[in-house]
């Protein structure tokens, strides 16, 4: 038997198999879409959770009334690869602009590359009741293609609040796609994310927070944090999480009206990690 013709063989085995893997991360990919959850670095670092911790423009995707404490128009926006693997690339990037009593904002997030994309627009509205007590709303409009198969789209809707129970003490609660948009022909349902936290307060310099989230068709999980700022403009964070077992860590650097920031998450489960860096940028008005 030639060289050639096992060459051959083998190439039309790699050619297969390759398709083989591509049809199964597609599939896979398809049954957890939008899943990832499209944090600012900082917040990453603080426990990945989907309520806004760091209180910063690209933690807002869920929780849009954090956004109503954020006076100044701002530009936030972040990288990473998902795992590591250049092929899952995930970015976000929000603007934040003051209207009157209230606050507005507009997002864009992608996840994937030419051949899985996930797009996700938002369009955010965040006010605040008295001084005790911030909402927030999202409308979000879902894109997802997939090379050889299609694309298609929806609209879902999401809710947040955040209560000031005292000085040190904030209640932060959520509800994401309250209202059960699908996928497709076969209607595949979105997650629908449930979460509530609760944040605490050390003076200026230390903050903690406990939250509990749960996709209402699986069980939950608790993310937990801490974040020390000894400097201003300079803070460091550390986190974790169960179901699935993580841990965090990260720093931010803020001079003047830029801050930038740096995420790392290490999934216990499978040895690998996530990176992420966030820029933000303050224009110096506020309302």
């Amino acid at each position: 038997m030639s060289s050639c013709f096992l060459v051959r063989i083998g190439q039309r085995n790699l050619l297969f198999i390759k398709r083989v893997v591509y049809n199964l991360l597609s599939i896979s990919l398809l049954f957890g879409a939008f899943e990832t959850i499209p944090n600012s670095a900082y917040n990453l670092a603080l426990g990945n959770p989907i309520i806004n911790v760091s209180g910063m423009g690209n933690g807002a995707f869920y929780d849009s009334g954090s956004l109503s404490k954020n006076r100044k128009i701002h530009f936030s926006g972040t990288v990473g690869n998902k795992f590591g693997l250049s092929e899952l690339k995930e970015s976000s990037w929000l603007i934040g602009l003051p209207y009157g009593q209230y606050n507005t904002g507009f997002g864009v997030r992608t996840f994937g590359n030419h051949l899985y994309q996930e797009t996700v627009i938002n369009f955010f509205g965040a006010g605040q009741l008295k001084n005790k007590l911030s909402w927030g709303c999202s409308i979000n409009y879902y894109h997802i293609f997939i090379q050889d198969y299609g694309n298609t789209s929806t609209l879902g809707i999401g809710l947040s609040w955040r209560s000031n129970l005292s000085k040190n003490f904030t209640f932060v609660g959520l509800l994401n796609n309250i209202n059960h948009p699908s996928l497709g022909k076969d209607q595949e349902a979105l997650p629908q994310i449930i979460s509530s936290g609760l944040l605490y307060r050390f003076e200026n310099k230390i903050k903690a927070y406990l939250s509990w989230e749960q996709d209402i068709e699986y069980s939950g999980s608790i993310k937990f944090g801490c974040s020390y700022s000894p400097l201003p403009y300079l803070g460091f964070a550390i986190g974790g999480g169960s179901n699935p077992g993580i841990t965090t860590a990260g720093f931010f650097i803020s001079p003047s009206t830029f801050r930038i920031e740096y995420g790392i998450i290490s999934y216990e489960s499978i040895g690998r990690y996530s990176h992420k860096i966030s820029i933000s940028y303050f224009i110096p008005f506020s309302y």
